[in-house]
C-alpha cells in the first residue's frame, strides 16, 4: 500500500517497478517510495520520477537527471531532459531537443538503438 505522500498532498506522478517497488510525487515534487526491496525516498525534488529494480531516477529542477539506490551500473549524463523511464536495469531519458540516451547495463544489447526506446517510452 502507498504511504501518505508528505503534506498529505495527492499524487501528480507514479513510477512502478519489479518487486512492487513504486515511487511517487506530490505537486511540490517530493517523493516517497515504497516495495518489497525498499530503498531511500528522492533525495531532492523532482518533476519527473521512474523506478528500475533496485533504483529510482528522476528530473531534477533545471532538467537534470539524477538517480538514487543500487544496481545501476553506470551515472546518468549529463544534459536538460523532460522524461525518463527505467527498465529493469536501464534508464533512458529524452532531452529537451526531443535527442534519447540511455544508459545502465547492456545486457542483453537493450540500450542499442530503437529497441532501448521501444522498450523504456
Amino acid at each position: 500500500t502507498p504511504p501518505d505522500l508528505p503534506g498529505g498532498e495527492g499524487f501528480i506522478e507514479i513510477a512502478l517497478g519489479d518487486w512492487g517497488l513504486g515511487c511517487a510525487l506530490n505537486p511540490a515534487g517530493e517523493g516517497e517510495c515504497w516495495g518489497f526491496y525498499p530503498f531511500d525516498d528522492p533525495p531532492t525534488n523532482y518533476s519527473r520520477v521512474t523506478v528500475g529494480e533496485y533504483f529510482g531516477c528522476g528530473i531534477e529542477e533545471g532538467g537534470t537527471v539524477s538517480c538514487w539506490g543500487s544496481e545501476l551500473e553506470t551515472a546518468p549524463p549529463s544534459g536538460i531532459y523532460r522524461d525518463v523511464c527505467a527498465s529493469m536495469d536501464s534508464v533512458c531519458a529524452v532531452s529537451v531537443g526531443g535527442a534519447v540516451e540511455c544508459w545502465g547495463s547492456d545486457v542483453g544489447d537493450h540500450l542499442q538503438g530503437p529497441d532501448a526506446v521501444e522498450e523504456c517510452l
